[in-house]
């Protein structure tokens, strides 16, 4: 079992070695923005900001090699190979259980794509 921390919340959750970093999420009765649970919507992009995983297969229309050089994977189709560290987007907001409830945000992202780069700048479509 790996440990990902997830930023800047700072909540942790377990995650094996054959589940996906959104399967572990949800799992752990957290609620993260996703889509298509296959690598072709981008809607579940996060960065790693610490540790190793394998990308898995995802869509290079919504996750670039420049990007998965500066960190970024997509949690559906990403397995931890060690302890992590993500830091979570503005638009994949991590959010508790309350009261056995998961809170659920006042928005829903429909169809987004950032275009995050190593020099912080970011562009969007």
């Amino acid at each position: 079992m790996y440990t990902i921390t997830l930023r800047p919340v700072g909540g942790t959750v377990a995650c094996g070695p054959e589940e996906t970093v959104l399967a572990a999420i949800l799992r752990a009765g957290a609620s993260v923005m996703f889509g298509c649970r296959g690598g072709g919507c981008g809607t579940c992009k996060m960065r790693l900001t610490s540790g190793q995983i394998a990308h898995g297969r995802c869509s290079a229309a919504v996750l670039l090699e420049e990007e998965k050089k500066c960190g970024w994977f997509l949690s559906c189709q990403a397995r931890a190979l060690s302890d992590l560290t993500i830091e979570l987007s503005a638009a994949n907001k991590y959010l508790r259980q309350q009261g056995g409830a998961v809170t659920t945000p006042a928005y829903r992202v429909v169809h987004f794509h950032k275009l995050a780069l190593c020099d912080g700048s970011t562009r969007s479509s």
